[in-house]
């Protein structure tokens, strides 16, 4: 695992943008495509970090602790390292005009020469 760096918080900040605008977009259409979602899944995230949702009993998405999902919060992420540790990110984005950010941290390692998303915690 590498530890991050102004250059390497920029690709993984890099690497999550892509994701959780893709994920989101994906994820709030009717009917939602779940081979799509697998995809981004599978590309943007560690495969122990899918074992683990694969075996988790979910209530809301894991990656926006959400259970409903609205296309326009793609338009307002704000990603950020989190000064708790080394390779966090926080990844916040605005539900409605009378909610605060909806946060989630995420962890992200370098594997095989990408940055991956390992863990996401509320």
């Amino acid at each position: 695992m590498a530890a991050c760096s102004p250059a390497s918080d920029s690709k993984a900040i890099n690497v999550l943008r892509e994701f959780y605008e893709s994920y989101i977009r994906e994820s709030s259409k009717f009917p939602v495509d779940s081979e799509r979602i697998a995809s981004l899944k599978k590309v943007h995230c560690t495969s122990r970090f899918l074992q683990t949702l694969n075996d988790a009993e979910l209530d809301a998405d894991p990656f926006l602790n959400a259970q409903d999902v609205d296309a326009k919060w793609a338009d307002n992420l704000e990603i950020a390292p989190d000064d708790s540790g080394k390779n966090l990110y926080r990844v916040c984005y605005t539900s409605s005009v009378d909610n605060p950010k909806n946060c989630v941290i995420v962890t992200m390692i370098e594997e095989d020469e990408n940055w991956k998303i390992d863990k996401v915690v509320y």
